[in-house]
Protein backbone atom coordinates (compact mmCIF):
# COMPACT_ATOMS: atom_id res chain seq x y z
CA UNK A 1 0.00 0.00 0.00
CA UNK A 2 1.38 3.40 -0.99
CA UNK A 3 1.81 6.41 1.28
CA UNK A 4 -0.45 9.39 1.57
CA UNK A 5 -0.60 11.75 -1.39
CA UNK A 6 -1.33 15.45 -1.65
CA UNK A 7 -4.82 14.54 -2.91
CA UNK A 8 -5.51 12.91 0.45
CA UNK A 9 -4.76 16.07 2.41
CA UNK A 10 -5.02 19.07 0.09
CA UNK A 11 -7.33 22.00 0.54
CA UNK A 12 -9.86 22.18 -2.30
CA UNK A 13 -12.29 24.89 -3.34
CA UNK A 14 -9.67 27.63 -3.20
CA UNK A 15 -10.82 31.16 -3.75
CA UNK A 16 -8.90 32.56 -6.68
CA UNK A 17 -8.47 35.66 -8.80
CA UNK A 18 -8.34 36.32 -12.52
CA UNK A 19 -5.89 38.70 -14.20
CA UNK A 20 -8.41 41.51 -14.76
CA UNK A 21 -9.48 41.68 -11.10
CA UNK A 22 -8.21 44.43 -8.85
CA UNK A 23 -5.38 43.71 -6.44
CA UNK A 24 -7.73 44.72 -3.64
CA UNK A 25 -9.80 41.60 -4.36
CA UNK A 26 -6.72 39.38 -3.99
CA UNK A 27 -5.75 41.07 -0.73
CA UNK A 28 -9.29 40.67 0.57
CA UNK A 29 -9.14 36.92 -0.13
CA UNK A 30 -5.79 36.65 1.64
CA UNK A 31 -7.17 38.44 4.68
CA UNK A 32 -10.42 36.48 4.86
CA UNK A 33 -8.69 33.13 4.32
CA UNK A 34 -5.69 34.01 6.52
CA UNK A 35 -3.19 33.02 3.82
CA UNK A 36 -0.21 34.77 2.28
CA UNK A 37 -0.94 34.05 -1.39
CA UNK A 38 -3.83 33.72 -3.78
CA UNK A 39 -3.86 31.71 -7.00
CA UNK A 40 -4.54 33.41 -10.32
CA UNK A 41 -6.37 31.44 -12.99
CA UNK A 42 -7.14 32.26 -16.61
CA UNK A 43 -10.87 32.90 -16.09
CA UNK A 44 -13.67 32.27 -13.62
CA UNK A 45 -14.80 29.37 -15.83
CA UNK A 46 -11.33 27.86 -16.11
CA UNK A 47 -8.94 26.51 -13.52
CA UNK A 48 -5.98 27.03 -15.85
CA UNK A 49 -3.24 28.07 -13.40
CA UNK A 50 -1.30 31.21 -14.33
CA UNK A 51 0.58 31.80 -11.09
CA UNK A 52 0.09 33.47 -7.75
CA UNK A 53 0.13 36.81 -6.01
CA UNK A 54 1.87 36.89 -2.67
CA UNK A 55 1.21 39.33 0.15
CA UNK A 56 4.89 40.27 0.19
CA UNK A 57 4.97 41.07 -3.53
CA UNK A 58 1.78 43.10 -3.20
CA UNK A 59 3.22 45.14 -0.32
CA UNK A 60 6.43 45.90 -2.20
CA UNK A 61 4.56 46.73 -5.42
CA UNK A 62 2.18 49.13 -3.68
CA UNK A 63 5.02 50.87 -1.83
CA UNK A 64 7.40 51.15 -4.78
CA UNK A 65 4.80 52.38 -7.26
CA UNK A 66 2.79 54.38 -4.68
CA UNK A 67 -0.46 52.78 -5.80
CA UNK A 68 -3.65 51.79 -4.05
CA UNK A 69 -4.95 48.19 -4.17
CA UNK A 70 -8.03 49.49 -5.98
CA UNK A 71 -5.83 50.95 -8.74
CA UNK A 72 -3.63 47.92 -9.44
CA UNK A 73 -4.72 44.86 -11.39
CA UNK A 74 -3.84 41.27 -10.51
CA UNK A 75 -2.16 40.79 -13.90
CA UNK A 76 0.52 43.29 -12.83
CA UNK A 77 1.67 41.11 -9.93
CA UNK A 78 1.37 37.49 -11.12
CA UNK A 79 4.51 35.46 -10.52
CA UNK A 80 5.29 31.78 -10.67
CA UNK A 81 5.56 30.01 -7.33
CA UNK A 82 8.91 28.42 -6.48
CA UNK A 83 7.30 25.02 -7.11
CA UNK A 84 3.93 23.39 -7.61
CA UNK A 85 2.81 20.03 -6.33
CA UNK A 86 0.85 17.31 -8.11
CA UNK A 87 -2.14 15.69 -6.44
CA UNK A 88 -0.42 12.31 -6.84
CA UNK A 89 2.75 13.49 -5.10
CA UNK A 90 3.72 11.65 -1.94
CA UNK A 91 3.15 13.73 1.19
CA UNK A 92 6.72 13.25 2.41
CA UNK A 93 8.11 14.52 -0.89
CA UNK A 94 5.65 17.44 -0.77
CA UNK A 95 6.82 18.23 2.77
CA UNK A 96 10.43 18.36 1.57
CA UNK A 97 9.49 20.57 -1.39
CA UNK A 98 7.58 23.02 0.80
CA UNK A 99 10.48 23.20 3.28
CA UNK A 100 13.05 23.65 0.50
CA UNK A 101 11.00 26.53 -0.93
CA UNK A 102 10.73 28.23 2.46
CA UNK A 103 6.93 28.52 2.33
CA UNK A 104 4.06 26.99 4.31
CA UNK A 105 1.93 25.82 1.40
CA UNK A 106 2.04 25.44 -2.37
CA UNK A 107 -0.51 25.16 -5.16
CA UNK A 108 -1.48 21.69 -6.36
CA UNK A 109 -1.64 21.65 -10.15
CA UNK A 110 -2.54 18.73 -12.40
CA UNK A 111 -2.23 19.06 -16.19
CA UNK A 112 -2.01 22.85 -15.85
CA UNK A 113 -5.21 23.10 -13.80
CA UNK A 114 -5.34 24.34 -10.22
CA UNK A 115 -6.91 21.59 -8.10
CA UNK A 116 -6.01 22.75 -4.59
CA UNK A 117 -3.29 23.68 -2.15
CA UNK A 118 -1.19 21.59 0.19
CA UNK A 119 0.87 22.76 3.10
CA UNK A 120 2.22 22.37 6.56
CA UNK A 121 -0.39 24.54 8.26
Amino acid sequence: MGGMTCADQMQIGLRRCVPHQRLGDALEIMGEENVDWVAVVESHESSSFLGWITAQRAAVFLAVFDRRPSEAMCRELITKPPAVLASSEDVEEARRTVARCGVHRLPVVDDGLLVGAWGLE
